[in-house]
């Protein structure tokens, strides 16, 4: 399974056979390239977690102690182990009531995605020395609604930043463009991307928030300086308040984990021996050790860690 967000309208498939892309800007050699001369070149295979910026977002809330902690567990997932503790006569925590059902936790996925590295590809058309960045754009147009801008600042006292009608678009700096591991893919998982996850061709960029993964691509620019762009100036950045003067990027991921199983809400648990599982991973690189406190943080123990154990995978 996958997760599937748009910030803009969804555009009308493009049949494979139609499909464009055209390269230029900063570069000796601007070229245009179709999917099946793309698929000539030498393929790359890179196994990643897909992760929404505003993924856990609740949380931001939950630290600043302006709303109940978030849980994972619908109404129906509380009243049934309720009931289980009832019958067990096993009591319930006070604050069992306080958790809310978050709409933020979960939009994350892994998958195998198969194309070309974008290094390869710029280095054929011949970079420039002068360039600095790398803007990919996708055919989806549309308007940015306030309501973006409105919700993480809290409030609609702000000035809205109105672009009007624009296409998609991120701009990676430099380093990150060339990572191997930055690849135009065309499959997901051994299957032809489908439309929904922007097909013909999209940009994979491991480590990184999901919004760098532009979908639908149609066209990239080599550029001499970072631009101002909408979703990446404006939305998708950090700051402790939209008048921030320091807003930054959204770029890499940092460490994350997540125990699957037993959930906060299943305390306290049923008497007996109860198996700890959970998801780790890193927009930085590998996960190379993971631990686990099960007395609020004052002795820890070394977690098993399964197979496979891959730089931008979760274990």
């Amino acid at each position: 399974m996958s997760f599937i967000t748009a910030q803009l309208d969804i555009p009308e498939p493009v049949y494979p056979d139609d499909w464009v892309l055209s390269i230029g800007g900063q570069m000796e050699r601007p070229i245009q390239l179709t999917l099946e001369e793309l698929q000539k070149f030498p393929g790359r295979t890179v196994r990643a977690v897909t992760e929404c910026a505003g993924n856990d977002s609740d949380f931001f809330d939950y630290e600043q102690e302006r709303k109940p902690k978030p849980s994972r567990a619908s109404k129906s997932d509380h009243d049934a182990m309720s009931k289980l503790r009832e019958k067990h006569s096993v009591g319930t925590t006070e604050d069992s009531d306080l958790y809310i059902e978050s709409s933020t936790m979960g939009v994350l996925s892994s998958g195998e995605f198969t194309g070309v590295s974008l290094r390869t590809v710029l280095e054929k058309a011949g970079l420039n020395s002068s360039a600095v960045s790398i803007r990919a754009e996708d055919f989806d147009t549309g308007w940015p609604s306030a309501v973006t801008q409105y919700r993480p600042a809290g409030t609609t006292g702000v000035d809205y930043v109105d672009p009007g009608i624009i296409n998609y678009d991120k701009s990676l700096p430099l380093y990150k463009a060339l990572d191997p591991d930055t690849i135009l893919a065309w499959a997901h998982n051994g299957e032809y991307l489908r439309h929904l996850h922007g097909a013909p061709v999209r940009l994979i960029v491991p480590g990184w928030s999901g919004n760098w993964w532009v979908r639908w691509l149609q066209e990239i620019e080599v550029m001499d300086h970072m631009p101002g762009l909408y979703h990446q100036t404006h939305y998708f950045v950090y700051g402790d308040s939209q008048d921030d003067p320091n807003l930054t990027m959204l770029t890499a991921l940092g460490v994350k984990s997540i125990i699957t199983d037993p959930r906060d809400e299943d305390s306290p648990l049923l008497r007996g021996s109860h198996a700890v599982r959970g998801l780790a991973w890193s927009g930085q690189g590998r996960i190379e050790r993971v631990e686990i406190s099960i007395d609020g943080g004052e002795t820890w123990t070394d977690a098993h860690i399964e197979e496979p154990r891959e730089k931008w995978l979760w274990v």
